[in-house]
């Protein structure tokens, strides 16, 4: 007869079979009290050398150890911080006054040179890291621009102008104005008409030619409106001369016929002829 009971393994067995002990599954998971933590050491950057040349270390004395430097070519021995030495080397006139020995003047100009050459390699270096955002910018500006139909020239006429304004600090209209589209539309009204009348006086002083082009762009027929003239200049001493002005002076978009009768009513209802 099969007998039904279970023969189960005993624990000892069952840990030999792994090839471990109740110790060393202890030890394993247990941190050691012996055991030493890893410590990060930080090491301290290498300070940069304030000499450029030879010359420099000649003239430019350390003052203790806090940073302090002193020039022994200047009759007072001016003291100045880490950050002046160079202003005073290159922008000091007293400093300038002493260079009379040949020695003198031969070590200045080199180490002017050597000072102008790590300020500019130091712009360089900051500039640099704005590259990748500038670059950025950029494309998505020319993006913008392109995404509203802006032709190459209007593009570069709009990069120039942001310049201009930007160097000259007058960019608060930007945050003041709204840029409403109704108003921005009152507003070209205004100058339209006082563009026009200045083209008008410049056009009764000059030989001009008027040109009437019309195209179909879109399934839209556009008729164009362009004048060349001579634009008479005067300079500053009264002397006069001339240059050849060309000049889109509007657009206006037709009905489906585009005959000579529909370009000269067209011409009449924007220009009141």
């Amino acid at each position: 007869m099969k007998s039904n009971k279970k023969i189960q393994p005993s624990k000892n067995s069952l840990n030999e079979v792994q090839g471990l002990k109740p110790e060393c599954m202890l030890k394993e998971h247990l941190p050691n009290s012996n055991q030493k933590k890893n410590k990060t050491i930080k090491k301290k950057g290498v300070r940069k050398s304030i000499f450029v040349t030879e010359y420099m270390k000649k003239i430019i004395m350390q003052k203790g150890s806090k940073g302090m430097y002193y020039c022994d070519l200047c009759p007072d021995k001016p003291t100045f911080a880490k950050k002046n030495v160079n202003r005073h080397l290159l922008h000091s006139e007293t400093h300038s006054n002493m260079i009379l020995t040949q020695e003198h003047i031969d070590g200045h100009k080199e180490l002017l040179s050597k000072i102008e050459e790590k300020i500019n390699n130091n712009k360089r270096s900051k500039n640099s890291a704005n590259t990748t955002s500038e670059k950025k910018d950029y494309l998505q500006f020319i993006a913008f621009c392109q995404s509203q139909n802006f032709s190459f020239k209007q593009i570069s006429t709009l990069g120039k102008y942001l310049k201009e304004i930007i160097n000259e600090k007058s960019t608060s209209f930007i945050e003041n104005n709204t840029f409403d589209r109704e108003e921005i539309a009152t507003v070209s009204k205004c100058f339209g008409k006082c563009l026009l009348e200045e083209l008008k006086n410049e056009l009764s002083q000059s030989p001009f030619s008027f040109t009437i082009d019309n195209s179909t762009v879109a399934k839209k027929n556009i008729a164009a409106f362009k004048v060349r003239y001579l634009k008479r200049l005067v300079n500053e001493n009264g002397a006069t001369s001339s240059i050849l002005q060309s000049k889109i002076i509007g657009i206006k978009y037709l009905k489906e016929s585009s005959n000579a009768q529909t370009l000269f009513q067209a011409t009449k209802d924007k220009y009141s002829i």
